[in-house]
């Protein structure tokens, strides 16, 4: 498996979460996964609309967190520049006092070293990331003497249009310690 080590930064993201049953890699992630990204649209939509001042526009961002016998927290989540993510619920900016309905949240992502696996390109990648997934804990993580430290596990999804399907990819970006 290719994968690279990096010191990410802190982070403050900005988005919603929903709490899935089973573990990060299994079949039931895809299934719960592909019924919020075909729920929440809005929410969607909305926090691309935010960073779109950024350019990036066809990344989605995941985090998963707090992964317990019960399941884990799955956030959908952007990286917003300050002022939109200072003002999203701010009527006198954005023109609606609905806002805090949308249940947002800013979650701060301590810097951290990850390994970051990619998929290779192709219209959809989601089966490759599932494998992957597996593979990094079952394989890499023992064989590299690393362990999944406490942090926010990142997914990153590089969604082309469909005319550019075979160019999707996603990156998981798995945090990690020394053994």
């Amino acid at each position: 498996m290719d994968y690279k080590i990096i010191e990410k930064p802190e982070m403050i993201l900005t988005g919603y979460k929903v709490h899935f049953t089973g573990v990060p890699y299994g079949e039931e992630r895809k299934i719960q996964e592909g019924k919020l990204f075909e729920t929440t649209r809005a929410k969607q939509w909305l926090l691309r609309g935010a960073k779109g001042a950024s350019g990036d526009t066809g990344t989605d961002t995941c985090l998963i967190t707090n992964i317990s016998d019960n399941g884990y927290d799955f956030y959908y989540v952007a990286e917003l520049e300050k002022y939109e993510r200072e003002n999203m619920y701010n009527s006198a900016v954005t023109g609606f006092e609905y806002m805090r309905e949308f249940g947002f949240e800013n979650i701060t992502v301590p810097k951290h070293t990850y390994a970051v696996f990619t998929t290779v390109n192709q219209p959809s990648p989601v089966e490759e990331y599932i494998d992957i997934r597996k593979r990094i804990v079952s394989e890499w993580l023992p064989a590299n003497n690393f362990e999944i430290a406490n942090a926010p596990e990142i997914s990153v999804y590089h969604w082309f249009p469909k005319n550019e399907r075979e160019k999707r990819f996603i990156e998981i970006w798995l945090p990690i310690i020394q053994k």
